[in-house]
């Protein structure tokens, strides 16, 4: 009871300090884009793009994003992290037999292992041609009985697994987060999960276990917008081996330089930036300076009693309510 009340306590204040964290790093990701990245982007778009300032701009600002890729991808693990959370909340009951049956399984271990030297005969020990020394090989799996050899991954030991390997990669990142994995790390056996965990390196072919047919199976990994081999057996992965896919890669860093590309591509678009010079948005600049001259000339003519004709943009907005409404009718009819 005491253990389960220790548990509760770690997993809410580990809760409370993760989405505390998460609603500053988003609000910080959100002002670092607002006041430098979007004004350093229109700055270099005034620049010629064979110039040397411009190819120097653009390696400073590709820095300071790629260090906003990593502080958004650690902000989504920490997301990731609050609703593992709740499933640990929810499971407190469940993690103290856990832990009986992993000291259960480790005393089966060790008496294995210690019979396993007694018939050896006596530690060999004494001088070799390598100088003194002794012989100690640790117990596999492989020798323990049937039913522990091959043990059903439960959706809660996945949980702990996911929390204990983004802790490893955070270090003491959330000090809150190290004490929990430090508690609930002895629930599992984590060298086995991760045996049998989804590969999370691209293209990376990995020989999974199963526990009712013993065989191998390969699998690859899904890469997003990647069409897969028909030919080639499917991995579908469950919700917490997709997180722990998810948090492995974005915590190691893969594919930083093409998210770092999609980001100045995918800022430039919503904030209307032709950082190549390329034309993109010359029309639509056209269509501003439309509106305002017809919103000059119209104040004009008010003036006179006269109006003018509506613009171009204006016009485009007049159509598209035109087919709002008649959407909104032919719904209410349907």
């Amino acid at each position: 009871m005491q253990t389960d009340t220790q548990l509760r306590i770690l997993v809410k204040t580990t809760k409370s300090k993760l989405e505390f964290k998460l609603t500053k790093s988003r609000a910080l990701s959100t002002h670092t884009i607002q006041t430098s990245i979007i004004p350093d982007l229109q700055k270099l778009s005034q620049l010629d793009n064979n110039s040397r300032s411009f190819e120097r701009g653009l390696d400073i600002l590709r820095m300071s994003i790629a260090q906003l890729v990593r502080d958004d991808r650690t902000t989504d693990v920490w997301e990731d992290l609050i609703g593992e959370m709740a499933v640990l909340e929810s499971s407190i009951h469940s993690l103290s037999s856990m832990l009986d049956k992993q000291r259960e399984l480790n005393l089966i271990n060790s008496k294995i292992q210690e019979g396993s030297n007694n018939n050896r005969g006596k530690k060999v020990s004494g001088w070799s041609l390598f100088g003194f020394g002794s012989s100690n090989t640790p117990a596999s799996r492989e020798k323990l009985p049937s039913e522990l050899q091959y043990q059903e991954i439960d959706r809660l030991s996945k949980v702990i697994r996911n929390v204990v390997v983004a802790q490893e990669y955070l270090a003491d990142d959330v000090k809150e987060l190290k004490k929990l994995a430090s508690a609930i790390v002895k629930c599992i056996d984590l060298p086995y999960l991760l045996k049998n965990s989804p590969p999370t390196e691209k293209g990376e072919v990995k020989k999974v276990d199963y526990k009712d047919e013993i065989e191998e199976v390969e699998v690859e990994v899904e890469e997003e917008g990647e069409v897969q081999d028909t030919d080639k057996p499917e991995l579908k992965l469950e919700l917490e081996d997709k997180i722990y896919v998810e948090i492995v890669r974005k915590l190691r860093g893969d594919d930083e330089d093409a998210v770092v590309n999609d980001y100045i591509s995918e800022l430039s678009d919503v904030y209307r930036i032709d950082l190549y010079n390329e034309g993109k948005y010359d029309e639509e600049q056209d269509e501003e300076d439309d509106t305002k001259d017809g919103d000059k000339d119209e104040a004009k003519d008010d003036n006179y009693g006269t109006s003018k004709p509506p613009s171009k943009k204006q016009n485009k907005q007049f159509d598209e309510l035109d087919d709002l409404k008649q959407r909104f009718n032919a719904l209410k009819r349907s």
